[in-house]
């Protein structure tokens, strides 16, 4: 993450990001969503993705 070329908001979160991804079979934007929502004092966030949803923060949210 110490590239010239990228300017990150928090170094920290995507580095905890990249961690989660690589434990979870979740894709990394959903990862970087979980860690920067949760940062940002969210409860929780909600998803249609069942690979998402088994991530700490995010809820399934289910019709019906």
């Amino acid at each position: 993450m110490n590239l010239s070329e990228l300017q990150m908001e928090s170094a920290d979160e995507i580095d905890a990001a990249v961690t989660m991804f690589e434990r979870s079979s979740a894709g990394f934007t959903d990862c970087l969503l979980a860690r920067t929502n949760a940062a940002a004092g969210c409860e929780h966030t909600v998803t249609f993705d069942r690979k998402a949803a088994k991530l700490t923060g995010f809820k399934l949210l289910t019709g019906g």
